[in-house]
Protein backbone atom coordinates (compact mmCIF):
# COMPACT_ATOMS: atom_id res chain seq x y z
CA UNK A 1 0.00 0.00 0.00
CA UNK A 2 1.22 3.49 -0.84
CA UNK A 3 2.20 5.60 2.15
CA UNK A 4 1.02 9.19 2.27
CA UNK A 5 2.88 11.24 4.87
CA UNK A 6 2.06 14.70 3.53
CA UNK A 7 -1.21 15.51 1.76
CA UNK A 8 -1.90 18.88 0.14
CA UNK A 9 -5.43 20.20 -0.36
CA UNK A 10 -5.74 23.52 -2.23
CA UNK A 11 -8.97 25.48 -1.72
CA UNK A 12 -10.28 28.74 -3.14
CA UNK A 13 -12.74 28.94 -0.20
CA UNK A 14 -15.78 28.32 -2.41
CA UNK A 15 -18.26 25.55 -1.61
CA UNK A 16 -17.17 23.44 -4.61
CA UNK A 17 -13.47 23.62 -3.74
CA UNK A 18 -14.24 22.90 -0.08
CA UNK A 19 -15.79 19.57 -1.06
CA UNK A 20 -12.28 18.10 -1.28
CA UNK A 21 -11.51 18.89 2.38
CA UNK A 22 -13.43 16.01 4.04
CA UNK A 23 -11.77 13.56 1.65
CA UNK A 24 -8.33 15.03 2.36
CA UNK A 25 -9.02 14.86 6.11
CA UNK A 26 -10.15 11.23 5.85
CA UNK A 27 -7.07 10.30 3.80
CA UNK A 28 -4.78 12.06 6.29
CA UNK A 29 -6.50 10.33 9.23
CA UNK A 30 -6.30 6.91 7.56
CA UNK A 31 -2.61 7.28 6.70
CA UNK A 32 -1.52 9.23 9.79
CA UNK A 33 -0.45 12.01 7.43
CA UNK A 34 -0.04 15.75 7.86
CA UNK A 35 -2.49 17.87 5.85
CA UNK A 36 -1.44 21.10 4.17
CA UNK A 37 -4.57 23.19 3.56
CA UNK A 38 -3.57 25.85 1.04
CA UNK A 39 -5.19 28.97 -0.35
CA UNK A 40 -3.48 31.04 -3.02
CA UNK A 41 -4.37 34.70 -3.39
CA UNK A 42 -4.31 35.05 -7.17
CA UNK A 43 -2.58 38.33 -7.94
CA UNK A 44 -2.95 38.14 -11.72
CA UNK A 45 -5.58 39.78 -13.88
CA UNK A 46 -6.83 38.16 -17.10
CA UNK A 47 -5.88 41.37 -18.97
CA UNK A 48 -2.76 42.68 -17.19
CA UNK A 49 -2.07 45.54 -19.62
CA UNK A 50 -5.55 46.97 -19.16
CA UNK A 51 -5.08 47.08 -15.39
CA UNK A 52 -1.42 48.14 -15.24
CA UNK A 53 -2.36 51.15 -13.11
CA UNK A 54 -3.87 48.88 -10.43
CA UNK A 55 -1.38 47.66 -7.87
CA UNK A 56 -2.84 46.14 -4.70
CA UNK A 57 -0.94 47.39 -1.68
CA UNK A 58 0.27 45.66 1.46
CA UNK A 59 -3.02 46.41 3.25
CA UNK A 60 -4.90 44.52 0.53
CA UNK A 61 -2.60 41.49 0.80
CA UNK A 62 -2.80 41.52 4.61
CA UNK A 63 -6.62 41.63 4.44
CA UNK A 64 -6.70 38.82 1.86
CA UNK A 65 -4.41 36.67 4.02
CA UNK A 66 -6.58 37.25 7.09
CA UNK A 67 -9.76 36.43 5.14
CA UNK A 68 -8.15 33.26 3.73
CA UNK A 69 -7.10 32.03 7.18
CA UNK A 70 -10.59 32.74 8.56
CA UNK A 71 -12.15 30.95 5.58
CA UNK A 72 -9.97 27.89 6.11
CA UNK A 73 -10.89 27.86 9.82
CA UNK A 74 -14.60 27.87 8.90
CA UNK A 75 -14.10 24.99 6.46
CA UNK A 76 -12.25 22.94 9.08
CA UNK A 77 -14.78 23.79 11.81
CA UNK A 78 -17.58 22.48 9.59
CA UNK A 79 -15.96 19.04 9.82
CA UNK A 80 -15.73 18.95 13.60
CA UNK A 81 -12.94 17.19 15.43
CA UNK A 82 -10.90 15.56 12.70
CA UNK A 83 -7.87 14.29 14.64
CA UNK A 84 -5.42 15.39 11.94
CA UNK A 85 -2.47 17.78 12.05
CA UNK A 86 -3.45 20.57 9.65
CA UNK A 87 -1.12 23.35 8.55
CA UNK A 88 -2.94 26.32 7.03
CA UNK A 89 -0.92 28.07 4.33
CA UNK A 90 -1.72 31.24 2.41
CA UNK A 91 0.38 32.00 -0.65
CA UNK A 92 0.29 34.71 -3.27
CA UNK A 93 0.72 34.27 -7.01
CA UNK A 94 -0.72 32.07 -9.72
CA UNK A 95 -2.57 29.24 -7.96
CA UNK A 96 -1.33 26.29 -10.00
CA UNK A 97 2.29 27.48 -9.91
CA UNK A 98 2.25 28.09 -6.16
CA UNK A 99 0.54 24.76 -5.41
CA UNK A 100 3.01 22.83 -7.57
CA UNK A 101 6.01 24.64 -6.08
CA UNK A 102 4.78 24.00 -2.54
CA UNK A 103 4.14 20.32 -3.33
CA UNK A 104 7.69 19.91 -4.58
CA UNK A 105 9.23 21.96 -1.76
CA UNK A 106 7.42 20.00 0.97
CA UNK A 107 7.73 16.55 -0.63
CA UNK A 108 3.96 16.12 -0.88
CA UNK A 109 2.84 12.52 -1.46
CA UNK A 110 -0.73 13.26 -2.58
CA UNK A 111 -2.73 16.27 -3.75
CA UNK A 112 -6.50 16.19 -3.12
CA UNK A 113 -8.45 18.85 -4.98
CA UNK A 114 -11.87 19.64 -6.25
CA UNK A 115 -12.75 20.16 -9.87
CA UNK A 116 -14.96 23.18 -10.35
CA UNK A 117 -16.29 22.46 -13.82
CA UNK A 118 -15.64 25.84 -15.42
CA UNK A 119 -16.64 26.13 -19.03
CA UNK A 120 -16.87 28.54 -21.90
CA UNK A 121 -15.32 31.99 -21.70
CA UNK A 122 -14.52 31.66 -17.99
CA UNK A 123 -12.39 28.58 -18.66
CA UNK A 124 -10.75 30.16 -21.74
CA UNK A 125 -9.71 33.28 -19.83
CA UNK A 126 -8.69 31.73 -16.54
CA UNK A 127 -7.97 28.14 -17.50
CA UNK A 128 -8.57 25.19 -15.26
CA UNK A 129 -6.32 25.44 -12.22
CA UNK A 130 -7.14 21.82 -11.39
CA UNK A 131 -6.07 20.68 -14.86
CA UNK A 132 -2.80 22.60 -14.62
CA UNK A 133 -2.09 21.04 -11.22
CA UNK A 134 -2.94 17.55 -12.47
CA UNK A 135 -0.67 17.93 -15.51
CA UNK A 136 2.22 19.41 -13.54
CA UNK A 137 2.20 17.37 -10.34
CA UNK A 138 5.02 14.96 -9.64
CA UNK A 139 2.85 13.05 -7.15
CA UNK A 140 -0.58 11.40 -7.43
CA UNK A 141 -3.58 13.75 -7.60
CA UNK A 142 -7.01 12.74 -6.35
CA UNK A 143 -9.78 14.87 -7.87
CA UNK A 144 -13.14 15.27 -6.18
CA UNK A 145 -16.17 16.28 -8.21
CA UNK A 146 -18.34 18.62 -6.12
CA UNK A 147 -21.91 17.62 -5.44
CA UNK A 148 -24.39 19.74 -7.40
CA UNK A 149 -26.21 22.40 -5.43
CA UNK A 150 -29.78 21.38 -4.45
Amino acid sequence: MTEFKTILCPVDLSDPSSSAVPVALAMARTHGARLLLVHVVDDAFPFPDAFAWVSPGEDYHRAMRKAALEGMEKILAAHGEHGVTVERIVLQGRPHREVLALAQERGVDLIVLSTRGRSGLDWALIGSQAEKIIRGAACPVLTIKPKPAP
